[in-house]
């Protein structure tokens, strides 16, 4: 609505805007009029234009004044916004209610009168609270509005992302070119090879639908893509886990570590280097700490590669700030660490 807009105007630009719309303009408009015609009484030609006036102090300055200590964008200590919001409101009231009449020798009116003042500065004060905080809140919810399209977005490209990155073509090609051998040299090993990749297939398409699981889901994808690889060539793609038992029944985003291993395998073994992929996963009271190692120093993130950056973002949307990835070289071996919180955020 008017977000997008407000976010580069001012404060006052953007209140005004806001005002403008008509489900705020009209009711403001059917409230000012009367208020303005109890001026009528008063013999003074300047008994309306101070009426105006008054009206148009309240229009401007009060939500105006309430968004700008008490919005989104205010700053300083809660009570000094309070006094300055106060003052701000008995000075408009005052300039057009006191001094402006004094100027214009304007004697009585109904909105001049003493007691009528109070009433108005009362008034000032409520109606910046309602106009200024509806507006707020209408900005608030567009923002949330905005960045749940922006979620949503993501969580397509996610899983967009997933189906390409977790179903590698030429994973699958390999795979079904080894398992077509087996089927002339051994039919056990391909029939094993067949129902493994059709467990891990069912598996991803169950990982697509569900935000988080158990980590034990996450092992056993790891260990069929393992498996699968280790069908194809047992000594170069060779797998080692050391696994916390404690740690498999807390619950993580679904095929977080999904990138990570396929990660390794794709720059380590099937690059040539010679060594293990190894899974490590360690259980403490407070956190769960995830390695995937694999042979061949870190060459850094791959150009148009969004694997691990997503990675990052999904442990963002999941913990917030508690969790950390990161991924690097360590005695010559590329190592992606994971710290996960016990329990989502």
């Amino acid at each position: 609505m008017i977000e997008g807009i407000a976010e580069q105007e001012s404060i006052f630009a953007s209140t005004l805007r806001a005002l403008a719309e008509p489900r705020r303009f009209v009711p403001i408009l059917v409230l000012a009029i009367p208020i303005v015609m109890t001026q009528a009484p008063s013999p003074s030609r300047w008994a309306f234009p101070v009426g105006i006036l008054m009206v148009l102090g309240f229009v401007l300055f009060a939500p105006t004044s309430y968004r700008y200590f008490f919005g989104a964008r205010a700053k300083g200590p809660l009570p000094l916004r309070v006094i300055a919001y106060s003052a701000l409101g008995a000075s408009v009231i005052g300039a057009v209610g006191i001094g402006l009449p004094e100027l214009v020798d304007l004697r009585s009116s109904f909105l001049t009168d003493d007691s009528s003042l109070l009433v108005s500065l009362g008034l000032y004060f409520v109606g910046g609270f309602g106009l200024g905080r509806d507006i707020e809140l209408e900005l608030e919810l567009a923002r949330e509005k905005r960045r749940t399209e922006v979620l949503l977005r993501e969580a397509e490209h996610a899983q967009l992302l997933a189906i390409r990155a977790h179903l590698d073509p030429h994973f699958l090609f390999n795979t079904l070119n080894a398992i077509a051998e087996f089927c002339r040299e051994d039919g056990v090993a391909a029939e094993r090879a067949i129902l493994e990749l059709s467990s891990m297939l069912r598996s991803l398409m169950e990982g697509l639908r569900t935000p988080s699981w158990p980590l034990e889901r996450d092992v056993a994808l790891v260990r069929s893509l393992a498996r699968l690889h280790a069908a194809r060539d047992p000594e170069r793609f060779v797998f080692a886990e050391d696994v916390d038992a404690q740690a498999l029944s807390r619950e993580v985003p679904a095929m977080i570590l999904l990138p990570a291993i396929e990660n390794a395998y794709k720059h380590g073994p099937a690059r040539g280097h010679r060594g293990a992929v190894r899974l490590v996963v360690q259980a403490s009271d407070h956190e769960t700490e995830v390695r995937i190692e694999n042979p061949g120093a870190f060459e850094g993130p791959r150009e148009g590669g969004e694997g691990l950056a997503m990675i990052e973002k999904r442990l963002v949307a999941a913990y917030g700030v508690r969790a950390s990835f990161r991924i690097a070289t360590e005695d010559g071996r590329t190592v992606a660490r994971f710290v996960l919180p016990f329990g989502r955020a």
